[in-house]
């Protein structure tokens, strides 16, 4: 069993704490920092903190609780074991990260390539198919069972390419006074915080129709629906965009506008090949099931499980 400290916070954090950092300099004696960088990730140092720090307005670890928390000290030659095995874990998933990052590069790479080497034909999307503005529905409309539904906002947080089940249902009884996307459709976030984020979008797969937020467009048109997903994800489609972005402090899009700008409308057979690379492209550096953002969250588990193993400890009397 171990004897337990408090931490003392290193001279200097009184000055820094506007930056809202506090920075800790452990007695090299007693305490490796790379030791103590693992012990404040452990499950351990979080429960501490949510059993104590109630009443916040915001989320924060104040510099007393820091000062209070006790730790194991094990023998210098036990820490030095426990952060080579550690950092065994977080130098593998390092190195998965930047395999990842790697990969995006590339996938961007050819997704605009094929996509710009698809046709030399672009048209208008107003002349390809129509877009339908979605009905208002709000937080307090939503339900553990009723109609499936798209939020604006979840298409930047929760979709990917495509969909094929919603996250989120509303109300039954809304169903009259809603809008649908059907399988096909794309469907579009028209407002956004920066130009860059708003027309987000994500292609509806799924066999029931879908209710959509009064601030998403639906596009519906004969094209593969995740092919036109793709070409909105291109450099150019994003420097057409720029031009009709309102720059209000809420950015946002209008399906006038949308309907102007113009895409690579290739056979559809064409689109298909396109869509067929692509998705194994996507999945590789997307799929949370399978890819490598899979990979590294596995690994991610590997290290906190032993993290916690390694770092827990009986404390003596």
């Amino acid at each position: 069993m171990l004897k337990r400290y408090t931490i003392i916070p290193d001279p200097y954090e009184g000055q820094i704490a506007s930056t809202g950092f506090s920075v800790l300099r452990p007695d090299s004696d007693q305490l490796l920092g790379s030791f103590l960088f693992h012990l404040l990730g452990t499950a351990d140092f979080y429960s501490y903190i949510e059993a104590n720090e109630r009443g916040a307005s915001y989320p924060a670890i104040s510099n007393r609780l820091v000062r209070e928390y006790r730790i194991p000290v094990p023998p210098l030659a036990v820490q030095r074991e426990i952060v080579e095995i550690l950092d065994t874990f977080t130098e593998l998933e390092a190195e998965l990260e930047a395999e990842l990052e790697a990969r995006r590069r590339q996938y961007e790479y050819y997704r605009d390539r094929l996509i710009a080497e698809s046709t030399t034909v672009r048209t208008s999307m107003g002349e390809v198919g129509k877009f339908v503005r979605g009905r208002r529905f709000t937080k307090a409309d939503v339900v553990t069972s009723g109609i499936p539904s798209i939020h604006y906002g979840e298409i930047y947080t929760d979709y990917g390419v495509s969909a094929t089940e919603a996250i989120r249902q509303i109300r039954a009884e809304m169903s009259p006074r809603l809008r649908f996307a059907v399988t096909g459709d794309v469907v579009m976030a028209c407002v956004g915080e920066t130009v860059e984020d708003v027309g987000k979008s994500v292609a509806w797969l799924g066999d029931d129709d879908v209710a959509i937020h009064d601030d998403t467009f639906l596009f519906r048109s004969d094209m593969n629906s995740k092919f036109v997903v793709y070409a909105i994800q291109t450099p150019e489609f994003q420097y057409q965009k720029v031009n009709y972005v309102s720059r209000a402090k809420v950015k946002r899009l209008s399906g006038l506008n949308l309907a102007k700008i113009s895409i690579p409308t290739p056979s559809l057979a064409k689109q298909e090949r396109v869509v067929e690379v692509l998705d194994k492209f996507d999945a590789l550096v997307n799929d949370l099931n399978n890819g490598l953002p899979a990979e590294i969250a596995a690994r991610r588990k590997q290290y906190e499980y032993y993290r916690d193993r390694l770092l827990t400890f009986e404390e003596a009397n």
